[in-house]
């Protein structure tokens, strides 16, 4: 029961007050939407935090205990913080919550939009009991499961190998950079759970609400928050999740199927999200939220995966090419490279370590 309680406040409750830090100042109205971005921008501020914590430790031959006592120290900043956010912001006069929008229940239920809802939250509810009740195991549990329990088990964290024994970071660049075991193995730590019960049981739910979480961001930012078009597209790419197995790497497959690996993450989440968050920090009108966001989004899915360097570049910098020819702007486009340096700093370290300069 403890655990319980402990994986509740690490999973949702947490998340959602620290990500309270980026809220709008002239919130006056705390709807569904709010909340649930509140709990997207947590995760993105956990994980973006974490990965640089965990380079340092893994650099420098750290214990695993003190990667644990500085991720806690993130977790108890990101609470008071976001806390006193949401605190002040539900103080304010004016600022309400609702939930629902403005109708009734009744009215709610006399809407077609209300429906389409139900439909789609069925969809989700059978993936989520999928994934969480069959435990799908993959070949790659000898790496991402393995290496959490090893690190956890060892306390060993610069070793991150499988096996519980040293390995040369020249045989393990990729995951010596995209600490996501490690990640997996403190979470584990902190609610008192054995990393391989926690990655296939409750992990496994965690990624499936927030990648419906984010694509409900997603839709919203793209349907200008329009009720009809959101609900028809958070339906719609559900059913497309579900008939999803026509091939062993489709982003449905990975959601799906293998929720515990990084790649899953970076395909079905924070791929997805960068486009928006791209987008988002293109605008003419953009705000310092809008490259928070990106540059967490950048952050999170370096801690994912190493496969995230190239594909994270190539996404954003196609957004950077039509910003050049669009703004013809020196300045803005210096201030654009800035959100390159983690894959550059990451493919540094990679080309080191693969050249045996770092061991």
């Amino acid at each position: 029961m403890f655990s319980i309680c402990l994986g509740i406040l690490l999973l949702l409750v947490i998340p959602l007050i620290g990500g309270g830090i980026l809220l709008e100042k002239n919130l006056n109205k705390v709807s569904l939407f709010v909340l649930s971005k509140s709990w997207m921008m947590g995760w993105l501020l956990i994980m973006g935090m974490y990965l640089p914590l965990a380079l340092i430790v893994i650099f420098f031959r750290g214990p695993f205990l003190l990667l644990n006592i500085l991720f806690g120290i993130e977790l108890l900043s990101l609470s008071l913080s976001g806390g006193y956010r949401w605190f002040f912001c539900l103080k304010k006069p004016g600022c309400k919550l609702c939930l629902f929008g403005d109708k009734s229940i009744k009215d709610n239920l006399k809407d077609r939009n209300t429906w389409y809802i139900l439909i789609t939250m069925i969809l989700i509810a059978m993936q989520f009991v999928a994934v969480v009740g069959l435990q799908t195991e993959n070949a790659d549990d000898a790496w991402y499961v393995n290496t959490a329990v090893s690190t956890w088990y060892t306390g060993h964290v610069s070793d991150v190998n499988a096996s519980g024994v040293q390995v040369p970071w020249i045989n393990m660049a990729d995951y010596v950079l995209a600490p996501w075991p490690v990640f997996c193995a403190s979470i584990s730590e902190f609610i008192g759970i054995h990393p391989t019960i926690f990655m296939h049981s409750i992990l496994p739910g965690v990624v499936i609400l927030l990648a419906y979480v984010v694509y409900f961001y997603i839709a919203c930012q793209m349907c200008d928050n329009n009720r009809d078009e959101v609900c028809v597209f958070i339906m719609i790419y559900a059913l497309l999740n579900v008939m999803s197995n026509f091939s062993t790497r489709s982003v449905g497959v990975f959601l799906l199927q293998r929720p515990w690996q990084g790649k899953a993450l970076m395909t079905a989440i924070f791929i997805p999200m960068l486009f928006v968050t791209s987008a988002g920090f293109m605008k003419k009108s953009r705000t310092k939220t809008d490259g928070i966001m990106l540059f967490l989004n950048m952050l999170a899915l370096n801690l994912v995966s190493s496969m995230s360097v190239p594909f994270s570049g190539l996404v954003y910098g196609s957004y950077m090419v039509v910003d050049i020819f669009k703004n013809k702007s020196l300045k803005r486009f210096l201030v654009n490279l800035i959100f390159l340096i983690p894959d550059f700093v990451i493919g540094i370290f990679f080309i080191m370590i693969k050249m045996g300069w770092l061991a």
